[in-house]
């Protein structure tokens, strides 16, 4: 049985050679889900998977140790071309960089809006909280004014 491994750190990720570092982030954070030992039967492969995503990361994460890394990538050692690495793959052969993007941009997506739901509510609940708060002190006002009212009724006209 043939079993591709993937060769880069960025494979592993899922991402490209210019991903930034929340981008490693998240790609990791995504795949970790998907290949921990826990859910996946917890095998001796299962655990192998993991640890390459581990090391990938921790590489990666780390501005020194991504620079050495990189200097070892034939992509980055010495320029064949003024080409981006990326644009040399063809439709019919889509990047390794970008497998999980789309699935990435579509958490992203959903993130942000549960982020806008959550600030909707905020703003719905702080608004009651202000109306609630207003219409009592309107209430003790209202109880103020009449007790005043009725004191000087009851005494009589103040210049007294």
């Amino acid at each position: 049985m043939s079993h591709h491994t993937p060769q880069t750190h960025y494979e592993v990720l899922g991402i490209g050679p210019y991903a930034d570092t929340s981008e490693i982030k998240i790609a990791y954070k995504a795949r970790a889900l998907k290949t921990h030992p826990d859910k996946n039967g917890g095998t001796a492969k299962a655990k192998e998977a993991f640890q390459h995503l581990v090391n990938a990361y921790e590489v990666l994460s780390d501005v020194t140790k991504r620079k050495s890394y990189d200097q070892t990538l034939s992509w980055f050692s010495e320029p064949q071309s003024d080409q981006h690495p990326a644009d040399t793959f063809t439709d019919d052969e889509p990047s390794p960089w970008w497998n999980g993007y789309e699935e990435q941009v579509r958490r992203l997506e959903e993130m942000e809006e549960q982020r806008r739901k959550r600030e909707l509510v905020e703003q719905r609940i702080f608004r009651e909280m202000a109306d609630q708060a207003r219409r009592r002190m309107e209430e003790r006002l209202k109880a103020k004014i009449q007790e005043v009212k009725e004191e000087r009724l009851y005494r009589g006209p103040v210049w007294n």
